[in-house]
């Protein structure tokens, strides 16, 4: 009985870490979503993956143990979330607090090795279909000249490569850990995201500085022979993507007309959406229309400014809301790109608590010392995303596992001798 539960949360395991990790299913859902047998396995996947977990809890004393902080402290995020009626966002906020639970519990049982062996495997097939989706100008994304493989999203790729690299870098063998971390480095700067690659720069230069093993895998990328033969191929076909696809870098038109257009797009953006601001500011209500066109058209030319101008929006919405905050749907509506003024909004003052909550359990669990926490922390700062999705959800919860993997061991070894 042990044995099979062990094997049926490995193939579990892997099939959530192939099907949500690399995007797989949401690539060709769409296109399928019509077929009533693809909703059933769709669905499927969630009922076996509750179920192997609750057997694998059962059937093991010491993983509900090691279960039981965790769930009390998503259990108080989802508390919170119950302040509003359950909408479609807070639904996936809750489906992605049970997959963190679930793939904690098939990870341990599985193995933590295993599975952050598994789940490098994965990102590196991530990082070559960006790399493959640069070359062309609409092969896989949803915006022309930035890769994102099958996610769609560019940032959302880049901040997925990023979470898989810091969690799962440590699982590889000493001599691929170089090539591994340039392989992805170079998918994400496919992604052309500023915000991530910014990101990136942050942890490793403070990796660096704090870990000896950081600054010999750095070292490493230059000293090994296998490692320069991967940075020189993935920097000749980013150069050939540069040349072959005309938008790679560009986006829809070229970077000096998206400058020259920027003052018009402000221009009417500030004139069209300020009256409507500074009126619903003395109604003390939140402003509407995240997603018009008048957003739009500032966003595709620098995303940056539009950045700027939705978190200036969200920060009045929650100065002006009620006590109890929006709610998870209308907060969402806003486009913040940041996950504490989200919850803020949309729970008032005590919505801060949820990504809180969620950095301090990452930082309490895991394996990686200061790496994984303080990319969460700051990634929560340019992405309201990370939340949401079961690929980050996935790799967060991989990403603690490492430390209970002693745990598992260790007190799987004191039941057998009992």
């Amino acid at each position: 009985m042990s044995k099979a539960v062990t094997i049926a949360a490995k193939i579990n395991l892997a099939a959530l870490i192939v099907i949500f990790q690399s995007n797989f299913l949401y690539f060709f859902y769409g296109p399928l979503s019509s077929f009533s047998f693809w909703k059933l396995c769709y669905y499927s996947i969630w009922g076996v993956t509750v179920l192997v977990s609750l057997i694998s809890i059962i059937e093991r004393r010491h993983l509900a143990r090691a279960v039981a902080p965790i769930a009390n402290v998503l259990m108080l995020c989802a508390l919170i979330i119950f302040i509003h009626p359950i909408d479609n966002i807070s639904k996936s906020f809750l489906a992605g607090l049970c997959t963190f639970i679930c793939v904690f519990v098939l990870a341990s049982r599985a193995g933590a090795k295993w599975a952050l062996s598994f789940s490098a495997c994965v990102t590196a097939f991530a990082g070559g279909l960006c790399l493959m989706d640069a070359a062309f100008p609409a092969l896989f994304g949803n915006t022309a000249g930035r890769a994102s493989g099958f996610v769609g999203n560019a940032n959302d790729a880049a901040m997925q490569l990023l979470l898989g690299l810091i969690v799962s870098v440590q699982a590889l063998p000493r001599g691929l850990r170089a090539s591994y971390v340039v392989w992805i480095c170079a998918a994400i700067i496919a992604t052309l995201s500023r915000s991530t690659m910014l990101v990136a720069s942050i942890v490793l230069a403070i990796s660096a500085a704090r870990q000896p093993e950081v600054r010999a895998m750095v070292r490493n990328v230059a000293g090994a022979r296998e490692t320069r033969v991967i940075a020189s191929v993935v920097v000749l076909w980013l150069a050939a993507a540069a040349i072959w696809n005309p938008f790679f870098g560009k986006g829809n038109d070229s970077i000096v007309d998206r400058i020259g257009q920027l003052p018009f797009a402000l221009q009417s953006f500030l004139g069209s959406v300020r009256p409507m601001w500074d009126q619903q500011a003395e109604n003390n209500s939140y402003p509407d229309g995240a997603s018009n066109g008048d957003f739009k058209n500032l966003e595709q030319v620098d995303s940056a400014a539009a950045r700027g101008i939705y978190l200036r929006r969200s920060i009045s919405a929650y100065s002006s809301g009620p006590p109890t905050g929006i709610g998870l749907a209308e907060a969402y509506k806003l486009s913040s790109h940041n996950t504490y003024l989200l919850f803020g909004v949309a729970f008032s003052t005590i919505g801060f608590a949820i990504p809180i909550m969620i950095i301090f359990l990452i930082f309490a669990y895991s394996g990686f010392g200061l790496a994984l926490p303080m990319t969460v922390c700051t990634l929560m700062l340019f992405s309201s995303n990370i939340l949401f999705f079961p690929a980050t959800m996935i790799l967060l919860s991989l990403g603690m596992v490492g430390k209970q993997a002693s745990i598992s061991v260790s007190s799987s070894s004191a039941e057998n001798r009992i």
